[in-house]
Formats: structure tokens, sequence, C-alpha cells
């Protein structure tokens, strides 16, 4: 171990790994972007037995701000198009559904990091790849999966990227 960070890392799906309590740190990086209404609760019970007694998890992730217009990514118009075309298999919960449900579970959270400004770089970052690499990819998707990206990110970048506040959780298990 050096400087905090393991050598043995691991990239696997959560659900191959038997929840036997064998991890000390769990580090996810976008994963609860991509949970579906059902999966949230089996996905921090999951990750709950992965840790040993005292184990930290540390989820990172784009969420959305809360509301009281009920406002969500299934219903906003960067949300549905972005559902229907870029990512159909996620649901972005707010900050407190996440926190509800870990501490439900048996977690303790000890941190909740927001990080601003952060989002609408990364995007145009993505998107310069994405142009770059079209050339070799190009055969792999569709003209409407092409189109579909370009204006995504294209417009995410400019529309939801400076307001979007990537939130990170520390929990640990008691």
């Amino acid at each position: 171990m050096e400087h905090g960070y393991s050598r043995n890392l691991r990239r696997q799906h959560y659900l191959e790994l038997p929840p036997e309590g064998q991890f000390d740190k769990i580090y996810t990086c976008g994963m609860i972007s991509h949970l579906d209404r059902s999966e949230i609760e089996r996905y921090y019970r999951h990750v709950h037995g992965l840790l040993r007694s005292g184990g930290r998890l540390w989820a990172h992730a784009i969420v959305p701000q809360a509301n009281d217009y009920g406002m969500t990514n299934y219903n906003s118009l960067s949300g549905t198009f972005s559902q229907r075309y870029v990512f159909p298999d996620h649901f972005q919960f707010p900050i407190h559904v996440h926190l509800k449900v870990m501490e439900r579970i048996g977690f303790r959270v000890r941190y909740v990091h927001f990080r601003y400004g952060h989002y609408d770089k990364t995007l145009r970052h993505w998107y310069r790849r994405f142009v770059d690499n079209l050339p070799r990819t190009r055969p792999m998707i569709t003209p409407t999966i092409e189109r579909a990206w370009h204006l995504f990110l294209t417009y995410a970048s400019a529309i939801d990227g400076p307001s979007s506040v990537v939130k990170q959780i520390v929990a640990e298990k008691a």
C-alpha cells in the first residue's frame, strides 16, 4: 500500500461478488447514476454486505438537485432525450434519496461533498474525444446514435454542465 491506495484493484460488476465482508474500501464513480428505480436499495444492501465492519464506501456521481416541482431525469427535456438515446438504463435520484436508503440499511454517512463547476469541462473533454475517435468508432454505431451523442454532449455541456454538481458520499459500515 502506497499513499493509501491499494495495488489490488478490481473492475467487476458488483453482483458478481459474494457479499461476505471482504473489502475495507469500495469506490464507485458514476455507478449510482445508472441505477434503475428498482435497484437502489438492492445496490446499497449488496455493497454494505461487501464491506467489513468499519469499511468505507465512496460513491461519486452527478445527481440532480432536489426541487419542489417533481422534475426528474424522466420528465425534463434533457432527461427524456438522455433516457431515450444516451443512457436508457439510468435514473438519477436526488442526494437525499441515496442518504435515506444508505442510513436505513445501516451505513453511517460521514461526509457529503459537493463539487461545483466541473461537469461542463468534463463534457467538453468527452465531446472532443468523441469527435476525435469517430473515424474508428463510427462503424460500431448507427447514425441516430452518433447524432444523439453530438446533441447530448454539446447541449449538456452548455446547459446542464455549468449547473450540474458532482456529489460524493463517504459512508461507513457500522
